[in-house]
């Protein structure tokens, strides 16, 4: 049934008229413009839902005595990626960047290499271990 009236709410809401008055008796209520206009109902002038597969919802508006339907488009919110805790970060980041000097130093101490050049690894892990706690600290020291 395409409406040819009806009664502006607000900009997201119109009412349609029913198709029967059953109140008065009158059969075909909603095809009947004389009657509808002298009941406060406007011409409406409906306009197609838009065919690109997005999402939309009608907006209307009231000019020259009639009621415009348009569509406006729903843009979804976006989706918050899930937070990675800071321990699960630290971890990844450990793993990342100082595994392969504790693989280089466990193989050199089997090895015999110098003990300077073992202390300058384990030195060199050490500090890097420090920056990445100061990048992703325990959740009870932020707080």
């Amino acid at each position: 049934m395409q409406h040819t009236h009806a009664k502006f709410i607000d900009k997201n809401t119109v009412e349609f008229p029913p198709v029967n008055d059953n109140t008065r008796g009158i059969i075909n209520y909603f095809a009947a413009p004389e009657l509808l206009e002298a009941d406060g109902y406007l011409s409406f002038v409906g306009m197609e839902y838009p065919a690109d597969g997005k999402n939309y919802s009608a907006v209307y508006e009231v000019r020259d005595n009639k009621i415009y339907q348009s569509w406006q488009e729903i843009v979804p919110e976006p989706e918050d990626e899930p937070a990675i805790p800071a321990e699960e970060q630290r971890r990844q980041a450990y793993l990342a960047i100082t595994d392969g000097m504790e693989a280089e130093l466990a193989y050199k101490t089997r090895k015999g290499y110098p003990a300077e050049e073992l202390k300058a690894i384990e030195e060199k892990i050490d500090r890097l271990r420090a920056q990445i706690k100061t990048m992703y600290p325990d959740e009870a020291e932020v707080q």
